[in-house]
């Protein structure tokens, strides 16, 4: 068994409220400039189908919203 802790990488709201934040808007940014380097900051939001592409089996997702600033 292994277990794995994996951050998203983008900043949500429960109930929409973030607007036009900043908080987003600098991860967004950050998720473009990896992206150009061939690099993805929200690998944690398809871990689970990588690797099962890899050849795991008996793959459990458990998602936890972190506050932030709270």
């Amino acid at each position: 068994m292994v277990e794995l802790q994996e951050f998203g990488g983008y900043v949500l709201s429960d109930d929409n409220s973030l607007g036009g934040a900043t908080l987003p808007k600098s991860f967004g940014a950050a998720a473009d400039a990896m992206g150009k380097l061939g690099m993805d900051i929200g690998v944690g939001n398809n871990i689970g189908e990588l690797l099962g592409q890899a050849g795991w089996k008996h793959i459990a997702k458990r998602v936890i919203t972190m506050p932030i600033a709270t």
